[in-house]
């Protein structure tokens, strides 16, 4: 059942719709028919839908990466990601922590949608893998966040101080 499909998806705005960015999301069924013991049919569905993001006029994200933290409840290392502009974006984030001048920890993520005038907390990895040997104090996290926009890709580099508190929890 390993199959793939290619299909053409067309956005045909009215000239007299307004600028902006508009969402509509593409969604795939597939239902599995199943008879259990005593001969009841049982239709399971799974669906699975993908963003589709349409821009109208001249629009660009404007993202600026506002703060490093660790988000205690999830126990991870998180970036703040803000986009100002009026077009949503997927960046993904290079990145180094540092602690005197010491790599300590590098990693890349997976692009993560920051929508338009919104924000977006980045996960940058857990303490239970990615940092588990790191100490308690204060660091340095260095990077670029990096997007594709009108087929060219950008890079917003960032420097950030943060603190990794003894509270934070670790596998052992």
């Amino acid at each position: 059942a390993d199959e793939s499909r290619k299909i053409r998806f067309v956005a045909q705005l009215p000239p007299s719709l307004a600028e902006g960015e508009y969402r509509g999301v593409l969604f795939n069924e597939t239902l599995v028919e199943t008879i259990n013991e005593e001969g009841v049919r049982v239709v399971l569905k799974t669906r699975v839908g993908a963003t589709i993001y349409v821009r109208h006029g001249d629009l660009s994200p404007e993202l600026t990466v506002d703060r490093a933290f660790v988000d205690i409840e999830d126990n991870q290392l998180e970036l703040l990601v803000n986009n100002t502009g009026p077009a949503s974006s997927r960046p993904r984030v290079d990145w180094q922590l540092m602690q005197a001048d010491t790599e300590v920890a590098t990693g890349v993520t997976e692009p993560f949608a920051v929508l338009a005038e919104g924000s977006r907390h980045l996960p940058l990895g857990d303490f239970d893998e990615t940092f588990a040997t790191l100490s308690p104090g204060q660091y340095q996290l260095t990077g670029d966040l990096i997007w594709a926009e009108d087929e060219e890709w950008e890079t917003l580099p960032f420097e950030l101080d943060v603190t990794i508190p003894s509270t934070v929890s670790r596998a052992n």
